[in-house]
C-alpha cells in the first residue's frame, strides 16, 4: 500500500509493505474508530503483540488509519483491521472489496480483474463490479430523496401559507 491508493489516510505508524508479507507475526493497521474502542483496554496499540487479531496467530499494529464508511454515510464507523492477504487470511474472512483505478469504463476491467483473483483462488466469487462514483450515488440516494420530499413540502408550506395571507391582507 502507499499514500498514493485511494483509502484511508494514515494518522499514526505506517502503512504495509511488501516486507510485512509473510512474516510470522502478521503486521496489521487498524482503522480509528477500533483504536479508539482498544484504547480503553490500556493495552499498548502500536507496536504490540496481540494475540487473536487476525485469525490464530500473533498480530503486531503498525499503523492506525482514518475510518471508512464503507456501510453508508448513515452508520457509524465499526472498528477495522486492515492486513496483506496469505494463505490463512482466507480462513476467516467472508467478503473483500478491491478497489482499481482505471481511465475507462470499469465493467471492462470486470473480465481481468476476475482472472486475476480466480488465478489466485478459484473458489472466489467477484461480483459488483461498478464505478466508485455509481456506488457513492446509490449510497446516497434515499437521502437525495428525503431532502427532494422535505424541499417539495416546504414548498408546499410557503405557498399556503402566502395564499393564506394574501387571502387575509389582499393587496389593493
Amino acid at each position: 500500500m502507499s499514500s498514493q491508493c485511494l483509502g484511508p489516510t494514515l494518522s499514526q505508524g505506517r502503512f504495509l509493505t511488501e516486507r510485512d508479507q509473510g512474516r510470522e507475526t502478521r503486521a496489521v493497521l487498524v482503522n480509528a474508530e477500533f483504536a479508539r474502542a482498544f484504547s480503553r483496554t490500556g493495552l499498548t496499540l502500536l507496536g504490540g503483540r496481540h494475540q487473536g487479531l487476525c485469525g490464530d496467530g500473533w498480530s503486531e499494529i503498525v499503523g492506525v488509519v482514518g475510518n471508512v464508511l464503507k456501510d453508508g454515510l448513515e452508520r457509524d464507523p465499526q472498528p477495522a483491521i486492515y492486513s496483506l492477504p496469505d494463505s490463512g487470511y482466507a480462513a476467516f474472512a467472508s467478503e473483500f472489496t478491491v478497489v482499481a483505478r482505471t481511465n475507462g469504463n470499469p465493467r471492462a476491467l470486470a473480465g481481468s480483474l476476475r482472472s486475476l483473483v480466480h488465478g489466485i483462488d478459484r473458489s472466489v466469487a467477484v461480483d459488483n463490479v461498478g464505478a466508485l462514483s455509481d456506488r457513492l450515488s446509490a449510497s446516497l440516494g434515499e437521502r437525495r430523496f428525503s431532502t427532494g420530499a422535505m424541499v417539495a413540502f416546504a414548498g408546499l408550506a410557503l405557498a399556503l401559507a402566502m395564499s393564506g395571507l394574501f387571502a387575509v391582507c389582499p393587496m389593493t
